[in-house]
C-alpha cells in the first residue's frame, strides 16, 4: 500500500518519494499484520529478515508424523502402489509404480522421469500408467493405492521407486527389486509401520 501511494504521488503530483518514509510505513504495517498472517518463519534467513524489521519471528509448528502400515492384497488380487513427486513447483518430476501379489512379494515396478511438471501431474501420471499396464497385462483384480499428499494410505516402496524415476526420461521396468527399495519391501512384508509427515 505504501509503495502504491508513493507511486501515485510521483505520477500524479510529481512529488519525489522519501524512501525512508516508505520503509517506515512498510515496517509499521508488517508489525501490525504479522500476528494475523498465517505464514511462519521457515529458516534462519526468514528469521533474520523479520528480526531486522523489528518483528518477532514465529517458528513453524512441528507436525507429528502419521504411522502407515502396508497390507498385502488377498489372492487373486494384485496391489498397485503409485507415487509421484516434483522437486519444485514446477520442477523435475517423476512417478513410480509397484506391483505386489497376495504373499506381499514384489511382482515388478516401473518408474519414469517426466521433465518439468507439478507433483499433482506426476501423481496422476503414476495412477494412469499403472492402470494402463494392468490392462495390457490382462490383470483384472487390481487393488490401487495412490501415494498422494491427500491420501493417508501411502507407501514408502512406491516413494523410493519414484525417486529412481527422476534419473530417467524413459519408462523403466524393474523385474526384480532395485537395491534402493529392498529394505522397504522387507519392512512391508514383516508388517513394520513407517512414518510420514503431513504438512
Amino acid at each position: 500500500m505504501a509503495i502504491w501511494k508513493t507511486c501515485n504521488k510521483l505520477c500524479l503530483n510529481d512529488k519525489r518519494p522519501s524512501l525512508m518514509r516508505v520503509f517506515r510505513s512498510i515496517k509499521s504495517w508488517l508489525r501490525f499484520a504479522a500476528p494475523h498472517l498465517p505464514g511462519y518463519s521457515r529458516d534462519v534467513l526468514d528469521s533474520q529478515l523479520l528480526v531486522s524489521l523489528g518483528i518477532q519471528p514465529v517458528a513453524r509448528k512441528s507436525v507429528a508424523p502419521r504411522l502407515g502400515l502396508w497390507h498385502p492384497p488377498i489372492f487373486p488380487w494384485i496391489k498397485l502402489n503409485t507415487d509421484g513427486l516434483a522437486k519444485c513447483i514446477p520442477g523435475p518430476a517423476a512417478y513410480g509404480v509397484v506391483f505386489r501379489v497376495a504373499n506381499g512379494h514384489y511382482f515388478g515396478g516401473y518408474c519414469q522421469g517426466l521433465g518439468q511438471h507439478s507433483a499433482f501431474f506426476a501423481e496422476l501420471m503414476g495412477v494412469i500408467i499403472g492402470i494402463e499396464i494392468t490392462f495390457r497385462m490382462g490383470w483384472h483384480c487390481i487393488w490401487l493405492e495412490s501415494d498422494s499428499t491427500s491420501v493417508l494410505a501411502c507407501n514408502s516402496v512406491a516413494d523410493r521407486l519414484t525417486n529412481l524415476g527422476l534419473a530417467s526420461s524413459s519408462l523403466i521396468w524393474h523385474a526384480s527389486p532395485p537395491p534402493e527399495i529392498s529394505p522397504y519391501l522387507r519392512m512391508d512384508d514383516q508388517g513394520f509401520p513407517y512414518s510420514r509427515v503431513s504438512s
